[in-house]
């Protein structure tokens, strides 16, 4: 009699073993299924939704972002320029509060034309600084935006 309790006992933790097994393996199965989903392109773009890591991974983006803004920033802007105090040209703290990216783009990429087209913000600010012309630089749009996130990043500290 004992034997037949025993044997009674083993198939109900078999059986709930089993279930227990199945019930995870079906959440599984439905958690890749539902993510795959989510990841398809929809004219376009990606499904940007933080969910499975994405968050983390938009940072380490924006990380990678920042540390090609500072690189450049450190290269070609800080001989002249600082976040926050006045160099050879102005601090750059909170540029792109103060200029649309348009004629931030223009004027990195060429001071000197936007001074001669008399533009005022661009001619006080010549006239300010000694007449010092900036250099002129040829960067990307990519790599504008990299420096002024890095800024932007670096205004708040």
């Amino acid at each position: 009699m004992k034997r037949k309790y025993q044997l009674i006992l083993i198939f109900k933790m078999i059986t709930l073993i089993s279930a227990f097994a199945i019930m995870v393996s079906l959440f599984a199965f439905y958690s890749i299924k539902e993510k795959k989903q989510s990841e398809q392109f929809v004219c376009g773009v990606v499904d940007e939704r933080p969910i499975c890591g994405n968050a983390i991974r938009q940072m380490k983006i924006s990380l990678i972002i920042n540390k090609t803004g500072q690189r450049l920033f450190q290269d070609s802007c800080r001989a002249c320029h600082s976040i926050h105090d006045v160099v050879v040209g102005p601090a750059l703290k909170d540029v792109v509060k103060r200029r649309p990216k348009k004629w931030l783009y223009k004027f990195i990429n060429n001071s000197s034309a936007v001074i001669k087209s008399g533009d005022p913000y661009a001619v006080e600010l010549f006239n300010k600084f000694g007449k010092a012309e900036m250099k002129n630089f040829n960067f990307t749009k990519a790599e504008i935006d990299s420096i002024l996130d890095y800024i932007k990043v670096e205004s708040d500290y």
